[in-house]
């Protein structure tokens, strides 16, 4: 039986990839009041134990790290989106869901580069409904 917690992450997650796909931009505030009140319901609902919710926290500023060091090469939207699965998660559920999200980028940018010969280097493809993905099938499906 799926959480109550998990439930609305999968849907905040799908409402901020529809905003990602169209704006290629994530506004922080909703995402920021989404993101505790789902941390929150992870609390309430399913707390994880001190050792996920320290490799969780961890591995949610190393992200942030890396955006700040790559000058948004990961776009501090995408960062603060994956803080905030982190701590939701636990570190073993965020390493799952990254894995699967970055394979299926590699994936479709492969893809588009076959197709599309003549796409720039600059071209960026929205990270949040792979995230999306990743989610789903690595806390769902597997």
């Amino acid at each position: 039986m799926f959480k109550l917690a998990e439930i609305y992450l999968f849907f905040l997650l799908v409402v901020l990839s529809f905003v990602d796909i169209k704006a290629r931009e994530i506004p922080i505030r909703p995402l920021f009041f989404g993101g505790i009140l789902g941390v929150l319901l992870q609390v309430i609902t399913n707390p994880l134990t001190i050792k996920e919710w320290l490799i969780g926290i961890i591995i949610g500023c190393f992200f942030l790290f890396v955006s700040k060091v790559s000058k948004e090469g990961i776009g501090y939207g995408d960062s603060i989106l994956l803080f905030i699965m982190a701590l939701c998660l636990g570190g073993t559920g965020i390493i799952i869901t990254f894995i699967i999200a970055s394979m299926l980028v590699l994936f479709v940018a492969g893809m588009l580069l076959a197709s599309y010969k003549k796409i720039s280097r600059n071209y960026r493809l929205p990270f949040y409904p792979f995230l999306t993905v990743g989610y789903f099938i690595g806390n769902w499906l597997l």
